[in-house]
């Protein structure tokens, strides 16, 4: 991981926690997320185990019209280690839907 990556993760532990935590607070149903009428972003790290790629390719299943996105050279901590590269993928998912 690149040291900056790596520091921010060690300076931003508690921010990092309470997000793990927040993840795990609601759950969203199949019926929910077939619902979804918003632009929705599904990306992953080309180098996040397998359970999670499984994850999200079930959830762009899942939600109509998703955009399901890898980001080669990434983990499960794409929006830390390639924060750049996935704030533009949304903002062009953003302009999308203008």
């Amino acid at each position: 991981m690149p040291a900056p990556a790596r520091e921010y993760l060690v300076n931003y532990t508690s921010n990092n926690v309470d997000d793990v935590t927040a993840t795990f607070r609601d759950t969203y149903s199949v019926d929910a997320l077939r619902r979804l009428a918003v632009p929705t972003l599904v990306a992953y790290g080309a180098r996040s185990p397998e359970t999670m790629v499984k994850i999200v390719q079930a959830i762009a299943a899942l939600v109509p019209g998703a955009r399901l996105e890898r980001i080669e050279d990434a983990n499960h901590a794409l929006t830390t280690t390639h924060a750049d590269l996935v704030a533009a993928m949304i903002g062009t998912l953003a302009d999308r839907s203008s």
